[in-house]
């Protein structure tokens, strides 16, 4: 290499280029040693179609959620209603109508 070329490393991919300085052009270049070379666009495409379908699974998972929610929310509200009138019945035995619970 002489003082006219300069060898360059790309910080992101680590592969290198010779550059002559005089005509700015690219005389070599060189892939990084160890790193896989890049997917293409299969993988791309299954990635994308991947992320597609997991979308309509979360959809449908939330959509699922939200028609169980009526009955979840009757569920705690009839939970609620038997503790208060367990509670009352337990008030009256005892003759504590009054008396905060």
């Amino acid at each position: 290499m002489s003082q006219k070329e300069i060898q360059v490393r790309c910080p992101c991919c680590e592969s290198s280029i010779l550059v002559d300085v005089l005509t700015q052009t690219v005389l070599r270049w060189e892939p990084a040693e160890g790193k896989p070379k890049s997917e293409g666009w299969d993988s791309a495409l299954g990635r994308v179609e991947n992320r597609l379908h997991d979308g309509v699974d979360k959809f449908d998972a939330s959509l699922k959620r939200e028609q169980n929610r009526t009955r979840d929310l009757d569920d705690l509200f009839r939970d609620a209603k038997e503790r208060v009138d367990r509670r009352k019945e337990d008030g009256d035995e005892n003759g504590d109508e009054d008396s905060p619970s």
